[in-house]
């Protein structure tokens, strides 16, 4: 029914009947040729459209935030390409469609964790303020006497806590900073293997233990993505 009513299915259709009211087989003939086409150009239009591939959202990132992620996002955008381009071959779309998985998982824990880098930065903001304020408690201390030197001694300590915090929240950066670059030498490592394993001429899904041992490392990685975030939670806390 949606061909009848499509503009240009119309205009044939009136060709069509002109011709049969006039008599006229040719016009007849071009209005129903006409209609076939157009048929069959909506039909190809209307057609199943081949999947989407499945791409890394970024949008739960700082704009500012993105470009550290971004190595990791092409990585895995290229790996769910080479998946959809050679899932011919069992061992890419079973074995490589797992990788698939683990380099998705592995992408969205980056994102958390480099959330959880903004938390961290905010953190240490008042690190600078606090050693200026230990360096003027230590300098009275070192000039103070009598019952006064002992409030300046809890107060000293107190900066020293203070600053110790700071330090673990520097710790916690570097931690970050690090698990992000195990990612993506993680995900490029994925990317190479899985595009070897696309280019061999053998099909069985077995015997591929490169791969396979890249998906462990994955795999493993959540593990010390999930330590590196428990860690730093309590670090800022």
């Amino acid at each position: 029914m949606k061909y009848f009513l499509h503009p240009m299915a119309i205009l044939s259709e009136a060709a069509a009947l002109v011709g049969v009211l006039l008599g006229r087989i040719d016009i007849l003939a071009l209005g129903v040729v006409g209609w076939v086409a157009v048929a069959a150009w909506l039909s190809i239009r209307s057609g199943p459209k081949s999947a989407a591939l499945p791409v890394l959202s970024l949008d739960s990132v700082r704009n500012e935030n993105r470009t550290r992620l971004l190595p990791i996002k092409r990585l895995h955008d290229d790996i769910a390409k080479v998946v959809s381009e050679h899932s011919d071959k069992p061992v890419v779309k079973v074995v490589g469609g797992e990788a698939l998985s683990e380099a998705r998982r592995v992408g969205e824990h980056a994102i958390r964790l480099l959330n959880l880098r903004d938390q961290v930065l905010s953190a240490v903001r008042g690190e600078e303020d606090a050693r200026r304020r230990l360096e003027l408690a230590e300098q009275q201390l070192a000039e103070a006497g009598g019952p006064e030197r002992e409030a300046i001694e809890v107060a000293v300590r107190a900066h020293r806590q203070e600053i110790e915090h700071y330090e673990g929240a520097e710790a916690a950066l570097q931690r970050i900073d690090a698990e992000l670059r195990l990612a993506e030498a993680a995900l490029a490592e994925a990317k190479a293997r899985i595009l070897v394993s696309a280019s061999r001429d053998g099909s069985a899904i077995e015997g591929d233990s490169d791969l396979a041992d890249t998906i462990r490392r994955l795999k493993s990685l959540q593990q010390s993505f999930d330590e590196a975030e428990s860690l730093t939670r309590q670090e800022i806390r």
